[in-house]
């Protein structure tokens, strides 16, 4: 069980907090009496069930704030590997669940979420520096979590950095993201109305074995993001998204290299173009060029399929096109000048005769 939410404040509804606000605001001393032990805090309560299940709970990492009270530590990610592979933010501070929960969990994960430009959520980020250590995200605490494995191991092969976990690899980036493989809106995590749940509606062997994500689809929480196959995508949902990517094998990456190889290619496609057009002439160019536009998307359909690489290509295919236009469009007006200046020659040539 992995709890994306935050319970950061006290719960106002609990006796205890009741007690202490009228002691505070009042400066009286109420009591209550007739209660079963441990039900007078719903915080320590809550706390005490979480502790039974094991449950993975979440934090919240400041990039901007710094703590000005004693802060609460949760234990760090334990990691081993080539750590020089990967640099991930450093955080100035950090968020924790009240004193009577966090004393109560096994693990944490933080749930920060880092969007695009263009306002969508298309990667993860699974580590976080904090004071020399590193942390992990909710969607990687509960991977080790469901996998009982307490150590998780950074590797690298030809496309950049692995997250290792038991037999589940997650692809990062250097600064520690992960791309979310998103499989659509028929193919997503399975959701389950706690509404259901509470009116004892919903078959417990449906999630039996599972691993369950608790969390919020209202618009009010401002946890409903952009994502490349829905406008309004829960959060929770992303994190069931990426650890099923880890269980299942099909994660994707960005290569780290994949910036080098846009130049390259792009550069490689522009030379290629203009050296048919120069010395193979218009016929070939003709041929040739769309040959190299459509190499570069098959070659990134293989890499896609065969490793879950997402190369680029649109900058080859763009460059061939424009510059095959172009070099057409230069040779159409060189080849016209020359029949214009033939007829020219010709004209003259005639009225030379006929004088």
């Amino acid at each position: 069980i992995s709890l994306d939410i935050l319970f950061a404040e006290p719960d106002r509804t609990s006796l205890k907090t009741i007690q202490e606000s009228f002691q505070r605001e009042f400066g009286l001393d109420i009591g209550f009496s007739g209660l079963p032990p441990g039900l007078e805090d719903n915080d320590a309560y809550l706390g005490h069930v979480l502790s039974r299940t094991r449950a993975v709970s979440s934090m919240y990492m400041y990039f901007t704030l710094y703590n000005t009270e004693d802060e609460c530590a949760p234990s760090p990610l334990k990691v081993e590997g080539e750590l020089d592979a990967v640099d991930p933010p450093e955080a100035s501070g950090i968020l924790c669940n009240t004193p009577s929960i966090q004393q109560k969990l096994a693990s944490c994960g933080f749930i920060n979420t880092l969007q695009d430009a263009d306002g969508v959520l298309r990667k993860m980020q699974l580590l976080i520096a904090y004071k020399g250590r590193l942390y992990p995200n909710l969607s990687l605490a509960t991977l080790m979590r469901a996998l009982e494995e307490p150590t998780a191991r950074i590797e690298t092969d030809t496309f950049g950095p692995v997250l290792v976990v038991g037999q589940a690899r997650l692809p990062i980036d250097k600064s520690g993201q992960a791309v979310i493989g998103f499989t659509g809106q028929n193919h997503g995590p399975d959701f389950l109305s706690a509404v259901r749940v509470l009116s004892e509606e919903a078959d417990p062997k449906g999630i039996r074995d599972k691993i369950v994500f608790i969390g919020s689809s209202a618009a009010g929480l401002n946890d409903l993001y952009h994502t490349p196959i829905s406008q309004a995508y829960p959060g929770v949902a992303t994190h069931a998204v990426l650890v099923d990517n880890a269980l299942s094998g099909s994660a994707l990456r960005i290569p780290v290299w994949s910036a080098l190889y846009a130049a390259l290619t792009t550069l490689g496609t522009g030379v290629i173009v203009v050296l048919l057009f120069s010395f193979a002439g218009p016929g070939h160019a003709a041929f040739w060029s769309p040959v190299l536009g459509l190499l570069f998307p098959a070659l990134a359909t293989v890499l896609y399929y065969t490793a879950g690489a997402l190369v680029p290509m649109a900058g080859p295919v763009i460059t061939s096109i424009i510059l095959f236009m172009g070099m057409s469009l230069l040779l159409y007006s060189r080849e016209r000048r020359k029949a214009h200046n033939r007829l020219q020659m010709f004209a003259r040539a005639r009225q030379t005769t006929l004088e």
